[in-house]
């Protein structure tokens, strides 16, 4: 949990200060780790391959930090809320079938 609230206030403030990263997830992303300071300018092999080391937040932490953060500010959700709780509709239904059905 206390990587997640490390993570929060960066997700915060980059849903604040730029509309465009409620409406992608990667936008999102890319701006948490650049306000982390992180290099993004290597090759995305080298910078998979040393994530961990480095202390990237991964992905589903800065998306679940995003969701949280929706849950409790509407005005930070983006046009594409909408269209991700119809997908989770859709989730939900893929996960009730069995493999490759």
């Amino acid at each position: 949990m206390s990587r997640l609230k490390s993570v929060e206030p960066f997700v915060l403030k980059a849903l604040e200060k730029y509309p465009i990263t409620r409406e992608d997830d990667y936008i999102l992303y890319g701006t948490v780790l650049k306000m982390h300071g992180f290099n993004l300018d290597m090759p995305l092999r080298e910078f998979l391959a040393n994530a961990r080391k480095l202390g990237v937040p991964s992905f589903k932490s800065v998306e679940r930090c995003r969701r949280h953060i929706c849950e409790l500010r509407q005005d930070l959700c983006g046009k594409v809320a909408v269209k991700r709780q119809e997908e989770q509709l859709d989730y939900e239904d893929y996960n009730l079938t069995g493999i490759g059905e």
